[in-house]
């Protein structure tokens, strides 16, 4: 595995995810809304995209056997979820008006709203 791996495109990498097998590495840029995939063994970028306003930390998970990532964009009060091999949009939906952090457990995804202090059954 490699020590390190430069991100030469971004301004802003902030939020890290790594796939439960260890091989990819997620990391979301909140200036350049992106989110890039990175094979973790030896830097090499498998491929970004643009991921709502001030993206933060992805949330690796498996729903019905296939990888997703669930990611928050604080700025336009989105939750994102996103194919975790193809880093295709499944779906966006409103987290409230200030989301927070995200977990998956028994087939549900739950948001947490420090606004409305509430947490949400997505």
């Amino acid at each position: 595995m490699t020590d390190r791996i430069p991100l030469p495109m971004t301004q802003s990498p902030e939020g890290m995810e790594i796939s439960q097998n260890g091989n990819y590495l997620f990391v979301t840029d909140t200036v350049n809304r992106q989110l890039l995939k990175i094979d973790a063994e030896n830097g090499t970028s498998l491929g970004q995209v643009n991921i709502g306003h001030e993206p933060s930390q992805p949330y690796w998970f498996e729903h019905n056997g296939l990888a997703r990532l669930a990611i928050i964009s604080r700025g336009d009060q989105q939750l994102h979820l996103v194919s975790a091999d193809t880093l295709a949009t499944i779906a966006e939906v409103t987290a409230g008006q200030q989301p927070y952090e995200a977990v998956y457990a028994d087939g549900s995804l739950f948001v947490s709203d420090r606004f409305d202090y509430q947490v949400r059954n997505l």
